[in-house]
């Protein structure tokens, strides 16, 4: 998936001033940056090379969210994350999956900062 840097409009195929993004990642972080939670990078984790965090960095300066989802927790170099549980690829996946919906409906949860 690709994001627009400045419109944070989502597409399947690169786009000007895009970004890449993983799909399971790619709404809740356009959601974040259209409420005013500037994102700088992230990643949902990945099954087949068996990454087993999800985190998002906000971009330095910037309004952070004052609550976290369930699970998550902040870094000391200012990136929110989650460490998964699950070991089995199959359960990754799943793990994965609901982790990324329930980040979905906290993002969409918060307030605007304009």
């Amino acid at each position: 998936m690709y994001m627009n840097e400045k419109t944070f409009e989502l597409s399947t195929e690169p786009i000007a001033h895009g970004v890449q993004i993983d799909d399971l990642i790619a709404t809740t972080i356009q959601t974040l940056n259209l409420k005013g939670y500037k994102t700088a990078w992230c990643c949902s984790g990945h099954v087949k090379e068996g990454f087993d965090s999800a985190y998002i960095q906000f971009e330095f300066g910037e309004i952070t969210p004052e609550e976290l989802p369930s699970g998550w927790f902040w870094e000391e170099d200012g990136h929110m994350q989650y460490q998964y549980a699950s070991c089995s690829p199959d359960d990754l996946k799943q793990e994965i999956e609901e982790v990324m919906d329930d980040l979905f409906k906290w993002a969409e949860s918060l307030p605007s900062t304009y």
